[in-house]
Order: structure tokens, then C-alpha cells, then sequence
């Protein structure tokens, strides 16, 4: 699997606001007619784009020296004299409402060196007034007529720049002391169940606050312990057979000094289930077991020689899933069999 996985948030705007209207109240000039959706979503792509291009990095406020632009692709080979080419990183679809593309963050205002790794007494300091970035997939879906949206974006190891991203787009889509754009990760629960049904319980552990009393020199004397037992089954069972196995195991019991105390009295009763094909753990509580399973991409999906990940495939994967969550949010029901064989 590549290093890369998708991240998803709903987005949520605060008191009664759709998108057109927000864009309406936030950017339609007084001498302007009211926007209707699809010249509201031009206005807001355009406003995104302001904010990313030409005008230095879009600085987070919660997020020390982390910045975001849109930078134009590098020409393949230089031409003297030749215009830059085009900027079509961050491209709309207008008829789907679709934002996506590439935007790159990084870390500014930190003093650095750099060097060739075959060379690396020769250094050179990279000065604060420079960011170094990475690309970041970014696709972004809003009904115009209704306050709920969904974004997604690449998410990479040891990278953290999701919270910088949100953070963008929330600012954006938000008017101060007015309307707040609120966002949310989320998982859909179809994929939640994927995992699951491919899982395998691997352990329980459980843990509780524990007191034992003795008597010191004729007085009572009580000790309080922390216990944590942690149970691996040798023949792991599928996670959707675990009530079986998870019963036993309630049944044990650890005995500390008079007091037998069955497992099923511990106050924090927690699992690990284990998907081969994710190569993932989670954890999970016995009386809720809920997961939020990272959405991995494999290693097909990635460009190496541009450090990115395929447009046509990653921008495939996540209309894939906008029909997912679609259905999940904004409470779409799938197609039967025999309306699909009328059309």
C-alpha cells in the first residue's frame, strides 16, 4: 500500500444557510441580481482560487507556520520567453459541483538546510521567507441548494496537513459572527463494514481500578491497583463470530488478594480486530464496536516521479465514494434493479 490515504468530512453550515445563499451574503456585489446555483459555485471557486494564487500562501491561524497555495505545474523543459503554462491544478465541474485537484502545503518560517543526500557537506540554508511543500489531492463536493457538503483529501504518512486543510476550507465557507461552517470526519458505514466482515478478533483486553484490603498492625489497610490482562485467542476468530469467544473470555477472573473478580466486572472492556488485506488494528469497545478504518490507496495510484497521486485514478476513487456517502447523508436510496433496467 502507498503512504497515501483519503480522508473524509462532511460540512455543515450553521443556521439555516445554504451554499448559494452563503455565497450570496458573503460575495455578491449590491449591484449584482441574487446568484442562483450555478453562478453562486463559479463565484465560490473563483473566491477559493483568489485565496491560493498569486497572492503569497493562505496562513492557518490554529496550524503554527503551516500554509496552503495552488502553485503552477513546472513546464517540462523551460522555454525562454515562453508564458507560463496554464495554471489547471484546482479545476470546478460545474455541472457535478465538483472542485478537485492538487493544492500544496507546508511549513514556512522555520530556518533549514538542504543538500544533494550523495553530498551532504554541502549544505545550503533554506531561508524563512521560503515554504516547502508537498501535494495534496483535494476534492470538494457542494450542494448548492442545501447546507451539507463533503470533502475529501489525501492524507499522508507523517504528514499532517488535513487539519490545515479543513481548517481553508471552513474559513471559506464561513461568514464571522453569522454563519459557521462546521466540518467533520467521517466514514461511511459501508466501508466501516467492509472492514469488519474481512477482520479477525486478535485480542481483549481488559482493565479496571482494583482495591484490596489487608490488616497492619490490627488496622485495615487498602491498596489500589491498576489491572490491565490482556487475552490473545490462539485460533483467531472472524470479528463477526466474536460472541461466542468474547463470552468465555468474560467468564475468567483474576483474584487479587481475597477478592475473585470476573472479567466481566472490569470497567474497560476493549478489543483489537485485524484485516489482512488492510494490513490494519483497531481497536474498539466490547458494548460498541465501532471503527473508523483508514481509507488506504494502493501503490498503482501514485505517481513516484512526481510525488502525486494519478489524477484520473484518485479523482475516479473519490466519485466512487461521493455516491457512497451521498447516499449515507443526504439520505439517497439506491436504485432498484427494475428503475434501472427502464432506462
Amino acid at each position: 500500500m502507498s503512504n497515501s490515504s483519503i480522508e473524509i468530512y462532511t460540512l455543515n453550515l450553521s443556521r439555516n444557510y445554504t451554499f448559494t445563499s452563503l455565497v450570496n451574503s458573503k460575495w455578491k456585489t449590491e449591484d449584482e441580481p441574487e446568484l442562483d446555483d450555478n453562478n453562486a459555485f463559479t463565484r465560490l471557486y473563483t473566491k477559493l482560487l483568489d485565496a491560493l494564487i498569486g497572492q503569497g500562501i493562505w496562513e492557518s491561524r490554529k496550524h503554527t507556520k503551516k500554509g496552503l497555495a495552488v502553485m503552477p505545474p513546472l513546464p517540462a523543459q523551460p522555454i525562454l520567453n515562453e508564458p507560463h503554462p496554464q495554471n489547471d491544478m484546482l479545476k470546478k465541474h460545474a455541472n457535478s459541483f465538483i472542485i478537485e485537484g492538487y493544492i500544496d502545503g507546508g511549513l514556512y518560517n522555520i530556518k533549514r538546510k538542504m543538500a544533494t543526500y550523495t553530498q551532504t557537506e554541502e549544505l545550503q540554508e533554506i531561508p524563512r521567507t521560503k515554504i516547502v511543500t508537498d501535494s495534496y489531492y483535494f476534492y470538494l463536493y457542494l450542494r448548492m441548494n442545501s447546507g451539507k457538503g463533503i470533502l475529501m483529501m489525501e492524507s499522508k504518512k507523517g504528514m499532517y496537513m488535513s487539519g490545515v486543510l479543513t481548517e481553508f476550507v471552513s474559513d471559506m465557507l464561513s461568514i464571522h459572527n453569522v454563519c459557521r461552517c462546521i466540518s467533520s470526519m467521517y466514514v461511511p458505514e459501508e466501508i466501516k463494514q467492509d472492514f469488519k466482515n474481512g477482520a479477525v478478533l486478535k485480542s481483549v483486553t481488559c482493565s479496571s481500578n482494583l482495591v484490596s484490603s489487608t490488616r497492619i498492625n490490627n488496622q485495615e489497610v487498602q491498596k489500589r491497583y491498576k489491572v490491565t490482562v490482556k487475552i490473545e485467542p490462539e485460533n483467531q476468530p472472524l470479528f463477526n463470530n466474536r460472541d461466542g469467544i468474547i463470552g468465555e473470555i468474560m467468564q475468567f477472573a483474576v483474584k487479587i488478594g481475597d477478592r475473585l473478580t470476573p472479567f466481566n466486572n472490569f470497567g474497560n472492556k476493549k478489543g483489537e480486530m485485524f484485516n489482512n488485506d488492510e494490513h490494519s488494528t483497531k481497536t474498539f469497545f466490547l458494548d460498541d464496536p465501532d471503527v473508523v478504518p483508514k481509507i488506504a490507496l494502493s501503490d498503482e495510484m501514485y505517481d513516484e516521479q512526481n510525488s502525486i497521486l494519478i489524477r484520473e485514478q484518485i479523482k475516479e476513487k473519490c466519485d466512487e465514494l461521493l455516491q457512497i456517502v451521498q447516499r449515507e447523508i443526504y439520505d439517497i436510496q439506491r436504485p432498484r434493479i427494475d428503475d434501472e433496467n427502464e432506462n
